[in-house]
């Protein structure tokens, strides 16, 4: 029984320590930290638009009228 705690203590562990080194905010992905973003609403429009065209069944359920 000591042993299964272990072993479940010890994946635990792990899994945080491997949740957490992977969400650190080193990560060269994404926008860095120093550079700012300049959308629009035009910019979300348009992503909206292309949304709503790329559901030819409307799906979305989205009225638009």
């Amino acid at each position: 029984m000591k042993t299964r705690k272990f072993i479940l203590g010890t994946m635990l562990s792990l899994s945080v320590l491997t949740f957490i080194t992977s969400c650190n905010s080193d990560d060269d992905g994404g926008i860095p930290a120093n550079q700012t973003t300049n959308l629009t609403i035009e910019d979300d429009r348009n992503a909206l638009i292309e949304i709503y065209n790329a559901n030819t069944d409307n799906t979305l359920a989205w009225d638009i009228t």
